[in-house]
């Protein structure tokens, strides 16, 4: 467990450098030829077919409504995302994945993304936000048609904004009811990174 929590660990930090330097570049490029990254294997963008999701992992429920094509789904973040709700995986390895993507969010944009309820936090995580970037594929089978992230159960997630660059994050559990004792996750200040 403490090796595969390294490995996450050199990857994000591999990702964050890399992240750095391409929105750096994003910055400097000239207008006229807008930079268009790689499209990651396991998920498309909102422009490609989508693979159909994993039905032993969610309830089946229509998909949200994909954000604008003009959105930009950062690099290799498809890949980490793509051990989301993985049953193979551990429960507490979907709020690792979570926090590390808020991470990566917070890295772009200096804080938290906007808002208090999940559809919110969830849509600018789909790069509805001002640079149009995503930490999140469109067609992530963990959500659902409001708009919201779900756990492996199919429940929304809970978020809870301690500050600019804090966020709690709570699963409700195999028992898909918040504030019982089977939840997931913690509403204490959770990485400021």
């Amino acid at each position: 467990m403490t090796r595969r929590i390294s490995t996450v660990a050199i990857v994000l930090a591999a990702l964050g450098l890399g992240l750095a330097l391409w929105v750096i570049f994003q910055k400097t490029a000239p207008p006229s030829s807008p930079i268009q990254p790689p499209t990651p294997k396991k998920y498309q963008t909102a422009q490609a077919s989508v693979a159909k999701p994993d039905s032993r992992t969610l309830p089946a429920e229509s998909p949200a409504p994909a954000p604008s094509l003009s959105v930009t789904l950062i690099p290799a973040l498809g890949e980490i995302v793509a051990e989301l709700n993985d049953p193979a995986q551990p429960p507490t390895h979907d709020l690792e994945i979570l926090q590390n993507l808020l991470g990566q969010y917070r890295r772009i944009f200096g804080e938290n993304p906007p808002g208090g309820e999940n559809s919110e936090i969830t849509a600018a995580m789909l790069g509805s936000n001002p640079r149009k970037l995503a930490v999140l594929p469109t067609d992530l089978p963990a959500l659902n048609s409001r708009g919201e992230l779900r756990d492996r159960w199919g429940t929304p997630y809970y978020f809870h904004p301690v500050s600019r660059i804090q966020m709690g994050l709570l699963s409700a559990g195999p028992d898909r009811q918040l504030w019982t004792t089977d939840d997931l996750g913690t509403l204490e200040p959770a990485g400021g990174n």
